[in-house]
């Protein structure tokens, strides 16, 4: 049994309505009836039954006069129909072609009795549909229409596609999932799959049918000049501008990823001047000829971090309508920690007028058994790139995924998925570009940029170990600080089990101990009194430190403590997740500094 991709017709497949209305006019006229209908009207009113149809465009017409007219509007519109017919949607028949390979195909609609059989036989598409319905075939609602001719074909997962609110609610009533064809005649309430165009379909309709919210993506990759393009994330070395000024002269005057990220440790330099250099430098890249672009592709990823543990990837591109970055007990991909807010406008600023993204985003998933990615590891799969990555990353390996592979990882991600709780991708690293991502598409909704470019990690792959997050205050009387903190710790009286915190100033170190906290996790019990002290010291900062040596070498600043604490183990993330929702904000990190994913793959997103 073969899945099935079902069909509205009009507003989907053509645009019939010019033809249609053109068609009443012509009979309404011979009957000598007043009446004429616009094609706008008739666009309008496409989805809908022939009864109700003819109830809104001729209110009229006596009710008791209604079916013989309609019936001889209905019966030479199926000729003219058939003669004149309609515009296709743009690359239809390529689109059905390829769909039809590995999918049968349907059609029902709410239009009269041989009206798909007028649409075919114009078209031609007869060879690539598997059954068609209707309900001037029928009598039945939408729903009822859907339901039966899956029942026709042994119930087999399937998936309609349409364009109006009509149609989402008939897919829910027949228990469907839903596709918005958004170039159609309307809209829809609720945020659903949605496709810009019908071409969009083939390369997306596996996800679809799995219901996750990842997709093969057009993924842009360097000609050439790998060891010098590969750029690690802009979050790291924050406050070791060394690390960059290194970077800096290893690249040169090559091309390089470097050159189209921002570094956050230069966020107060000239935040404009940097901006605008970025986006022209990636203008120029994608003018010059600097990237190979692969259609439709997957990529999985071997890195060879500098312990010599191998993390195991695949990129691709997530639809950020299923992405929230808030407590939300329904969303499929959730962030892990809350957000710094103060770090999203500049990284708005960034994105919202660049013509790519690249991506040092990491979601992570639950898959124990090791069913979605780690059989790639066994895979003979094209080489994409393979080179050493600058400044002690490690090693990289690239492999272009096939369709056939594709198909196989999005249906064992489906498997993952539980329908009480939907929780599919958790964000292990780069929350805050994906939060901003989030929000330019929100602020300025495109087909470009309601998706994003990421990497999916297994958290139970071989390599995986969250490394907690430290923090370091700066400007602070350590002694005053450091009191405040116990006082604070002492008055809680929660019921977790106790906690202790590590601090190191330039002269000293120690232990704060936290008998009765509140918090599950001994990140969350620092960062609340972080949070509730900062308003009132303007003049202390904050940084998030990765690596126990760093935090401890920034403490030894004056005016400056820096706290340990312990993190989380990777079996309690996704549970943590489903129960406390959000947790607080820079928890963890997938490794230390030099381990974090390095900038390579691209996507256009304007």
């Amino acid at each position: 049994m073969r899945d099935m991709i079902l069909f509205d017709l009009d507003g989907t497949l053509w645009d019939g309505a010019d033809s249609i209305a053109a068609s009443w006019n012509t009979t309404l006229q011979a009957l000598d009836r007043p009446e004429r209908i616009t094609a706008d009207q008739m666009r309008q009113s496409m989805g809908l039954t022939i009864e109700v149809i003819f109830e809104r465009l001729l209110p009229n017409v006596a009710p008791a006069d209604r079916p013989p007219i309609w019936e001889q509007c209905c019966a030479d519109e199926n000729d003219y129909i058939r003669q004149h017919g309609g515009t296709l949607m743009p690359q239809l028949e390529e689109v059905l072609q390829a769909l039809s390979a590995h999918y049968d195909l349907g059609i029902v609609s709410n239009c009269q009795g041989g009206y798909i059989e007028a649409f075919l036989a114009f078209s031609g598409l007869d060879r690539y549909f598997a059954d068609t319905e209707c309900h001037g075939n029928t009598g039945l609602s939408k729903a009822e229409n859907i339901r039966l001719l899956l029942e026709r074909h042994g119930n087999p997962r399937a998936i309609y596609v349409g364009d109006t609110q009509g149609d989402c609610d008939a897919a829910d009533a027949a228990g469907v999932p839903f596709v918005y064809a958004a170039y159609g005649y309307a809209t829809v309430n609720r945020s659903v799959p949605t496709l810009t165009a019908i071409a969009e379909l083939p390369s997306r309709a596996e996800s679809l049918l799995c219901g996750v919210p990842f997709y093969p993506a057009d993924i842009l990759l360097p000609v050439g000049g790998w060891e010098k393009w590969g750029t690690i994330a802009c979050d790291q070395f924050t406050s070791e501008p060394e690390y960059w000024e290194n970077a800096d002269a290893f690249v040169g005057d090559a091309p390089s990823a470097l050159r189209v990220v921002f570094p956050e440790v230069y966020l107060e330099n000239e935040p404009e001047k940097r901006i605008a250099e970025i986006n022209r430098t990636m203008t120029a890249y994608l003018q010059n000829g600097q990237f190979s672009e692969y259609k439709d592709a997957m990529i999985y990823v071997e890195r060879t971090l500098p312990d010599g543990r191998v993390r195991h990837g695949l990129v691709g591109a997530i639809d950020l309508e299923y992405y929230a970055f808030e407590k939300d007990d329904t969303a499929a991909i959730r962030a892990t920690e809350g957000m710094v807010a103060s770090r999203i406008p500049p990284r708005v600023a960034i994105r919202q007028d660049a013509p790519m993204e690249l991506p040092h985003v990491q979601l992570l998933i639950d898959d124990e058994k090791q069913t979605v990615i780690e059989p790639l590891k066994d895979a003979a799969l094209p080489l994409l790139y393979d080179f050493e990555l600058m400044l002690g990353g490690g090693h990289i390996r690239g492999y272009l995924v096939p369709r056939e592979r594709q198909t196989v990882i999005l249906n064992a991600l489906g498997a993952l998925t539980d329908k009480d709780n939907p929780l599919l991708f958790a964000v292990g690293d780069g929350n805050h570009s994906l939060i901003t991502a989030k929000t330019c598409y929100q602020q300025d909704p495109t087909p470009y940029n309601r998706y994003a470019l990421v990497e999916v990690v297994n958290i139970h792959d071989e390599s995986m170990e969250f490394e907690p997050i430290y923090r370091v205050m700066f400007g602070v009387d350590a002694s005053a600080l450091l009191a405040e903190m116990q006082a604070a710790f002492d008055a809680e009286d929660g019921s977790e089990p106790p906690q202790e915190i590590e601090w190191f100033t330039a002269t000293d170190s120690g232990k704060l101990t936290i008998p009765h906290p509140i918090r599950h996790l001994t990140i969350g019990t620092i960062q609340a009194f972080i949070d509730a002290y900062l308003p009132s010291h303007p003049e202390v900062t904050v940084d998030y430190i990765h690596g126990v040596e760093s935090t401890k070498t920034l403490a030894k600043q004056e005016n400056a403590v820096g706290f340990l604490t312990d993190g989380i183990a990777v079996g309690d993330l996704f549970p943590a997740i489903r129960t406390d929702g959000v947790l607080p904000r820079k928890t963890f990190s997938i490794g230390e500094a030099v381990s974090k994913r390095y900038y390579i793959e691209g996507r256009k997103i304007r």
